[in-house]
């Protein structure tokens, strides 16, 4: 279980069509989001080098979570070409 007030962090990659690290063409953004519902705190994320970013935010509320599971990949996340 997650604690209130725990920080978590995430990293996650974006690559081009052939499949190498690259930048994303716009700065990803993150939402965190509590039973289903997005909520209004801040997720930073932050682009650690060529391709790879993290997503770190503070829990606010107590939660369920598994942290340590491979972060899954918003396909919304512009890519470069």
């Amino acid at each position: 279980m997650v604690k209130t007030g725990a920080s978590v962090t995430l990293q996650f990659l974006t690559s081009d069509a052939n499949g190498a690290l690259a930048n994303a063409d716009s700065a990803p953004t993150g939402t965190l989001v509590k039973n289903g519902t997005a909520t209004a705190d801040t997720v930073t994320v932050t682009n650690v080098t060529t391709g790879i970013y993290t997503a770190a935010v503070t829990i606010p509320f107590e939660c369920h979570a598994i942290v340590n599971a491979p972060p899954v990949l918003d396909t919304s996340v512009p890519k470069s070409t």
